[in-house]
């Protein structure tokens, strides 16, 4: 830890991860509220998430292979400021009382475009200026702080749109991402590798793929992580109509039980910091996903808001858990002139799982039932896991260290 508080960069990127996280996570429950709110309808709750998600992919395949060509500060102050931007649009079509449906598609489009090209960008920097000794640290500082943002954003959203009217917290998440961006500025920039400024686009993303490629165990990951997120795509755009429909409960429960979710992946990160390397990452990680399926399972089954609260605490946690080490693995084992590549090749294989499970997911709850369909969802992460379980290419992971 003294390490890394004495890393001047560090410590900048964790401020700006703080200001970001707390604009993305009052964005979800604005985002969320205002089409609940014009519509009423779980199928656009899903097709909200499925053009953002579409728009997050598709910014990932025209961007990702310039993320090692271009300075990595540069792409997380164009994310941060260019939302702040988009919402500020929001803000104006909200003030002049036009607001519709397709608005909120083309703002959810742009934002979908900016988002998903800071955290490959954050991470591959952070990657290049801590030392692999504290990546994991690092990581679950980041992945805390995160969490914290999202435990403080849904519940702070709550109140603020009791109290006042949605542009005031508009005006606030705008705020944060301009913070963002602006302690951003300050990073210095990382020195480009020489053979990274030479690739056309296409030889660029090639190369991402070749990794996973010459690397079969984290080929068959982003392909194992592409089912998880269909399952889990279709969980935050129906955790509001799970609350006001299933549970009869209150927009205030809506923004604790998001935060709930929140506070499961915090403590999850905050263990991961403390505690020492397991000795086996794949019953670790394969574990952590069973777990969570079961959770997920038996919050359909709950018909009380404070057992899916601590369930949903549960989820968190064990997700969590899979996340930072996943992400650790794809950080310390790529080489650092293809590290942004990879990630973005990661992001974008096993994130393309989200919008159609928001899509799909959206249209199944109106037929089933949102709390059938977190049922169902819970299973296909348990038995996905389970066929995952029994795949030699996954003994790799049969070790403590994130070397392979």
């Amino acid at each position: 830890m003294k390490e890394l508080i004495r890393n001047t960069r560090f410590l900048i990127l964790w401020i700006a991860q703080l200001a970001s996280g707390l604009g993305n996570t009052m964005a979800v429950f604005i985002i969320s509220w205002l089409i609940f709110d014009l519509t009423g309808s779980e199928a656009a709750m899903g097709k909200i998430w499925f053009f953002y998600m579409s728009a997050f992919i598709i910014s990932l395949i025209l961007v990702g292979p310039y993320i090692d060509k271009i300075q990595k500060k540069y792409i997380m102050v164009l994310s941060e400021w260019g939302r702040a931007i988009s919402f500020l649009l929001l803000v104006l079509f909200i003030s002049i009382d036009q607001l519709s449906i397709m608005i909120m598609y083309i703002i959810v489009i742009l934002v979908g475009l900016l988002e998903p090209i800071f955290k490959p960008a954050s991470r591959a920097y952070l990657s290049e200026i801590v030392d692999k000794r504290y990546l994991i640290k690092a990581n679950s500082i980041l992945e805390s702080t995160l969490q914290i943002t999202m435990i403080i954003g849904p519940s702070l959203g709550g109140l603020l749109l009791l109290t006042f009217s949605p542009l005031i917290l508009l005006i606030l998440l705008i705020s944060f991402l301009s913070i963002a961006g602006s302690f951003i500025i300050l990073l210095e920039p990382i020195e480009l590798k020489r053979d990274s400024l030479s690739n056309s686009w296409f030889l660029d993303f090639k190369i991402g793929l070749k990794f996973f490629k010459d690397f079969p165990l984290f080929m068959y990951m982003i392909i194992f992580v592409f089912f998880l997120n269909f399952s889990a795509g279709a969980i935050q755009p129906l955790l509001l109509p799970y609350v006001l429909k299933h549970l009869k409960g209150t927009p205030e429960q809506y923004g604790f039980l998001t935060s709930s979710l929140a506070l499961g992946m915090l403590i999850g990160a905050l263990i991961l910091t403390i505690k020492k390397e397991h000795r086996n990452l794949k019953h670790l990680m394969f574990g952590s996903i069973i777990f969570s399926g079961l959770c997920l399972s038996a919050i359909g089954f709950s018909a009380f808001f404070v057992i899916s609260l601590i369930l949903i605490i549960l989820y968190g946690f064990f997700i969590s858990i899979f996340n930072i080490n996943n992400t650790t693995l794809y950080q310390v084992n790529p080489p650092v002139k293809l590290r942004g590549r990879v990630m973005a090749v990661r992001s974008l294989v096993s994130k393309a799982g989200i919008p159609f499970g928001a899509l799909i997911g959206g249209y199944i709850s109106e037929s089933v039932g949102v709390n059938n369909l977190f049922i169902i969802l819970g299973l296909i992460m348990v038995f996905t896991c389970i066929a995952g379980w029994f795949l030699p290419v996954f003994d790799n992971l049969k070790t403590s260290s994130y070397k392979l």
